[in-house]
């Protein structure tokens, strides 16, 4: 099989600027995502992406053959945020009788690349949002810290619909008026979106659609509501008391010991490190005195000495979560050095191919993001 233009199937393609460009537009293209907020094609592993600051006070009253006093005089402040690439890798096997006879040489390796693109994009999304690092990554989720992560960790407001604040948890208005009453006025202006799960705009939509007062069902406070598909309605919500792990478990396993059981029952959820970098909920399959059988094996690593990380909260997944601030704060980047290396297997009568890129995941300012979490879908 001609796999690429050149005939030769055993080396390793390097996508030069253009075609690497036209690789992350096709992951971009068809992202509503994506397509809002900065997306960054780095020409290296480390892109400086710099931003000045200055104080609040600049204006001072001035004194007719004075100089101002140097305590009054502010500097502009250079800073920056660093994108720091990380390296990603796909493989994909197309056998032979898979790929038409018309797909050949240029053509064939766009046909690859808008394929992976196509696959690759949700799984891009969901980590921008909800990317939490950890070591040893097996997946893109646990590879960066993505939106909701950065914000919770360094400095955003957050507001809990499911604190007892309110008197359900249901999309409405009063919901996003509270989001937006928490944001600092000097960034109120910057504002341009809300993003939020299809299902929250539909209920929100449904519950002012025989409203006598006219409601925009669009969006809220001049900010337009942003639908974005892999927004999750299945989070983690808490419903009980912090409960310790009493003994170190080893990922793979299936089972952890409490100190105390006692408040659990069989096919109860659970969610191990709730807002830690380990967060990870399942269900509860049974229970022997205070050791839990899990349905689902666990991803990390649970040290019991460890604060951060040795506990478990009885826990619902149904909760939905929506972010106010302006989408050009969410910056995604991915770097232009991409290959495609095909290996031939002809006893399988196809090839495998293999794709290695680099990207990164970043905030500017995580302060000027507000999310709303715990709402739930009707």
């Amino acid at each position: 099989m001609k796999a690429f233009s050149n005939g030769d199937s055993s080396s390793l393609v390097h996508l030069n600027t253009k075609q690497a460009d036209k690789f992350i537009d096709y992951i971009v293209d068809e992202s509503v995502l994506l397509k809002r907020i900065r997306v960054i094609k780095m020409s290296q592993p480390n892109v400086k992406i710099g931003k000045i600051g200055i104080g609040k006070k600049v204006f001072y009253p001035a004194t007719r053959g004075q100089e101002l006093d140097t305590s009054k005089r502010i500097q502009a402040v250079a800073d920056s945020i660093e994108l720091n690439s990380k390296e990603i890798i796909a493989e994909v096997f197309i056998y032979d009788d898979e790929i038409e006879d018309n797909i050949e040489g240029a053509a064939f390796k766009q046909h690859l690349m808008q394929m992976i693109a196509s696959q690759g994009r949700n799984q891009i999304e969901e980590a921008i949002l909800y990317g939490r690092k950890n070591d040893g990554a097996e997946d893109l989720l646990q590879q960066f810290d993505g939106v909701f992560y950065r914000v919770e960790k360094n400095g955003g407001k957050i507001v809990d619909c499911a604190s007892g604040i309110f008197s359900d948890r249901y999309m409405d208005k009063q919901k996003i008026s509270k989001l937006y009453k928490s944001i600092d006025t000097k960034y109120r202006k910057g504002l341009n979106g809300v993003f939020m799960p299809n299902d929250l705009v539909i209920d929100f939509s449904d519950k002012y659609e025989t409203n006598l007062n006219t409601v925009d069902k669009k969006g809220a406070y001049g900010k337009s509501f942003i639908e974005v598909p892999n927004m999750s309605v299945e989070e983690p919500v808490v419903t009980g008391s912090k409960l310790t792990i009493s003994s170190n478990v080893t990922k793979g396993d299936t089972t952890v010991d409490l100190s105390d059981a006692s408040s659990l029952s069989a096919w109860d959820n659970v969610v191990l490190a709730y807002g830690k970098a380990k967060q990870f909920a399942t269900s509860v399959v049974s229970i022997a005195t205070n050791t839990l059988t899990l349905a689902d094996a666990v991803p990390f690593d649970y040290d019991s000495w460890d604060s951060n990380e040795n506990f478990l909260y009885k826990c619902t997944l149904d909760g939905a979560s929506m972010i106010l601030g302006n989408d050009k704060n969410i910056i995604w980047g991915m770097q232009r050095k991409i290959t495609i290396e095909p290996e031939r297997y002809a006893r399988l009568r196809g090839t495998l191919f293999v794709i290695t890129a680099r990207m990164d995941i970043q905030v500017e300012n995580p302060e000027a993001m507000w999310i709303a979490k715990g709402l739930k879908v009707k």
